[in-house]
């Protein structure tokens, strides 16, 4: 270990062992087989001083650079290349504003849902100790974002915001590493921080949650502006007659989010940041994802399902095109109307 850092925290990594889908077809073994377990690495934080920082770039007084252990890009190959190395350079010019400590754990991905409640919150937990002397450091931008301003007054979260445009020097930075690559999770951290956000959200609330009997919950992309279910009018009428809500989560506050998923007992969506909110649910739980067919990479939501010891079934469905994060898709309803007669 370097002399400019300090080891402050340590969580041990495992092997994560996840369990089937519920519904599996051995045809349908090969989309699951590389996620059924994951190596999750050892996590840590550290403290460093004298850092540059460049929008989402860090950089050591010496030169070094302190990506992807702690901060990843969102570009690829070469592009990532020449824009780290840009930054880098940029962020070592004199003149730059000074912050005496301060704590990292935001990459290009963070403001999604997704990320932020998974990734960033993990990273939280692992810095936690250190917080009341070493703020979060966000892109002011991020103050905008309602999910995150709400997270960070429940938690009670110190925090000093950045200009994308200015350039920092930070004389003592605790870096937290990522918990797990991103789609896997440390159960230990995970749990520890949703509970966390959980215990907080109930002193706001009075001290207990309001009496909600356990919901059937399907979670629409209607009002996003990708990825929707184009046939989406058919399947409503399938799913109110098993009982289920019709949620807009564009409509929900993140703290009635919060509220909404600890009641559900079954959560149906398509592939998409909505299915994130089975965080909250209670174990025991079932997770219908609604995926595209031959899609073996995205498996992040049956991975999380498995974390949060939730029962998840999936449905094939068939995409309109090839781009897999921005094509609709089409749903069968019998076919939908058969699974849930199945798990209902």
């Amino acid at each position: 270990m370097h002399s400019y850092k300090k080891t402050i925290r340590l969580v041990e990594g495992y092997q994560s062992l996840r369990k089937p889908p519920k519904n599996v077809t051995r045809e349908d073994e090969w989309l699951f087989s590389r996620d059924l377990q994951s190596s999750i690495p050892t996590s840590f934080a550290v403290k460093i001083r004298d850092v540059r920082i460049f929008r989402t770039t860090l950089t050591h007084i010496f030169g070094l650079g302190l990506g992807p252990t702690f901060s990843r890009s969102a570009a690829a190959g070469r592009k990532a290349k020449l824009l780290l190395n840009g930054s880098s350079l940029f962020a070592q010019l004199p003149g730059a504003q000074k912050i005496e400590r301060g704590t990292w754990v935001v990459d290009d991905l963070s403001a999604g849902y997704f990320h932020w409640l998974t990734d960033v919150l993990s990273r939280i937990e692992l810095g936690l100790e250190s917080l009341s002397e070493y703020p979060i450091l966000l892109p002011s931008s991020f103050s905008n974002i309602s999910f995150i301003a709400d997270t960070i007054a429940v938690l009670n979260i110190p925090v000093i915001y950045i200009s994308p445009s200015s350039r920092y020097k930070v004389r003592e930075l605790v870096l937290t590493s990522y918990a797990a690559p991103t789609g896997n999770y440390n159960e230990r951290i995970l749990h520890n921080i949703v509970g966390r956000l959980q215990d907080s959200l109930l002193r706001v609330k009075g001290g207990c949650y309001p009496s909600i009997k356990k919901r059937r919950v399907y979670v629409s992309r209607a009002k996003s502006y990708r990825r929707k279910v184009s046939n989406e009018s058919e399947l409503i009428p399938v799913l109110k007659n098993f009982g289920f809500d019709i949620i807009y989560p564009e409509d929900v506050c993140f703290m009635d989010q919060v509220l909404l998923f600890s009641s559900a007992s079954i959560l149906v969506g398509l592939h998409g940041a909505g299915l994130t909110n089975m965080l909250f649910m209670k174990p025991g739980g079932v997770i219908l994802e609604l995926r595209r067919t031959g899609d073996n990479h995205n498996n992040c939501y049956f991975s999380l399902a498995s974390a949060m010891s939730l029962d998840y079934f999936y449905l094939t469905v068939q995409s309109a095109g090839e781009n897999l994060f921005e094509d609709n898709c089409y749903v069968e309803p019998q076919r939908l109307k058969d699974l849930l007669c199945e798990i209902c």
